[in-house]
């Protein structure tokens, strides 16, 4: 009677799984004291692209603050909406951690909300 082969049992190799985002976005920092989320036509060899060319008056400078600060909520919501997706794909392929570009989130994208994804490391 021959015996019994033996069964082996080999080890996977434990292995993390993590995804780099390619995301085409405006940069969140201070360029030559101008923001570029503020300004949809930025460009770092242009000026302005929402002040005129001789100045904004002093009677439309409040209305001219109000659009800069509507063009980046705006920016930031859309951005937001974009980095949910990105979270809901991540998870459900197993991604254990996450790497986003540098200077990509606004401020409005705080990195504690990005946080509370169960098992999942954003950086």
């Amino acid at each position: 009677m021959r015996p019994k082969p033996r069964s082996l049992v080999i080890a996977k190799p434990p292995y993390t799984r993590v995804a780099v985002v390619q995301l085409d976005y405006i940069p969140a920092a201070l360029i030559d004291h101008r923001s570029p989320l503020e300004d949809p036509a930025f460009a770092l060899a242009k000026g302005d692209s929402l002040e005129p060319a001789g100045g904004c008056p002093p009677a439309f400078s409040e209305r001219l603050k109000a659009l800069r600060t509507r063009i980046r909520t705006t920016y930031g919501e859309q951005l937001w909406l974009r980095i949910q997706a990105i979270l809901q794909t991540s998870r459900a392929r197993g991604v254990e951690i996450l790497l986003f570009p540098e200077y990509q989130e606004p401020d409005s994208v705080v990195v504690s909300e990005l946080l509370d994804c169960a098992k999942l490391v954003v950086r």
